[in-house]
């Protein structure tokens, strides 16, 4: 069975049936699914379900709650199970079972071990991996305030590995699919300068320079617009590399990155 939280919660058994999981069940399989084989405590179920109002019912609701997702788990075929553990409740996962959360850390993890070996090849295909598990916001169709909050730290993290992954292409060779890559990450996240000083360094490293500054000053005028500041020390010391012409392993240096 597929557990997918990287995108629309959604439980997915393996003849392709999907479960079809009420919204306060779905909010209690959310909390479950980001502490896999952990225990969530009856108290932690509660304030995600109702936030700070809590019914004088709740834990009684929650064990009723419990009772039907594993109704609804075990009818698509789910082989693990929802389990009683003191304080809470313990999502064991079958030996077929994959949680998306999972694989996403694993190839992350893996990539990183495959860099600090030297193996930028390797590296670069298990980061494209984890990144392709994504499908959009994460836990998208629950409404909790602890789920949103987990899915921003989530979101944090996917861009991340998104950036490193931007920087192994980089060290590999700039090809044009890398630029317009960084083009739409900077359009959907105008504010962060980490990804407007990668798109920077590609474009200077394809030997386009002038296109570099433009980016520099797009990214600034967007910072003056919407935060009324200029960008950070790191952007402006590669912009004044990139017109004084600096090579590619010295822009490296200004953006935190190992180059060859």
């Amino acid at each position: 069975m597929d557990f997918r939280i990287l995108g629309p919660l959604e439980a997915v058994g393996a003849s392709g049936q999907v479960a079809k999981i009420p919204p306060r069940e779905r909010v209690v399989l959310g909390m479950l699914l980001l502490r896999p084989e952990r225990t969530v405590s009856v108290d932690q179920l509660v304030d995600a379900v109702w936030d700070d109002l809590p019914p004088t019912t709740a834990r009684k609701q929650i064990l009723i709650c419990v009772s039907v997702l594993r109704r609804l788990l075990a009818n698509v075929g789910f082989a693990g199970e929802i389990g009683s553990r003191p304080p809470g409740y313990r999502l064991q996962l079958g030996s077929r079972d994959r949680l998306d959360l999972q694989d996403f850390e694993a190839l992350s993890v893996a990539g990183s071990a495959a860099l600090r070996e030297d193996r930028p090849g390797d590296a670069m295909e298990a980061f494209r991996q984890a990144l392709e598990l994504w499908r959009g916001e994460p836990l998208a169709g629950t409404t909790s305030h602890l789920l949103h909050g987990a899915a921003v730290a989530l979101s944090e993290r996917w861009l991340s590995v998104a950036e490193t992954y931007a920087d192994v292409r980089m060290r590999l060779g700039v090809r044009p699919d890398l630029i317009e890559d960084l083009r739409l990450l900077t359009a959907s996240h105008p504010l962060r300068e980490t990804l407007h000083s990668r798109l920077m360094r590609a474009l200077a490293q394809a030997g386009r320079p002038v296109e570099a500054i433009e980016a520099y000053n797009t990214a600034r005028r967007t910072f003056a617009a919407e935060l009324g500041l200029e960008p950070g020390e790191e952007l402006r010391r590669l912009r004044e590399a990139i017109l004084a012409g600096r090579q590619d392993a010295e822009l490296a240096t200004l953006v935190g990155v190992a180059a060859d």
